[in-house]
């Protein structure tokens, strides 16, 4: 099965955010997206790949309620490299 997140974690890098991406998915009622970093919303995979391919980045288990990823380069937007 797989859902849309309903959440990002967005945070500067080296601020934890791997740890909180860690926790999070962890949690047998949260889905995390098996790549973190996925950076769709500030890099131009947005254009080439297109919001069907972001979907499946979320693979859910079973009891899943939640479904999130974590990006760093999100907090630079739109001046990101």
């Amino acid at each position: 099965m797989k859902k849309t997140p309903n959440f990002i974690i967005i945070g500067a890098a080296r601020s934890g955010t791997t740890s909180l991406f860690q926790y999070l998915d962890a949690h047998p009622q949260i889905s995390m997206s098996p790549v973190k970093e996925l950076n769709f919303f500030s890099r131009n995979i947005y254009e080439t790949k297109g919001l069907s391919w972001y979907k499946r980045q979320f693979p859910c288990r079973k009891g899943t309620v939640v479904v999130g990823e974590a990006s760093t380069s999100y907090t630079t937007y739109p001046v990101c490299s």
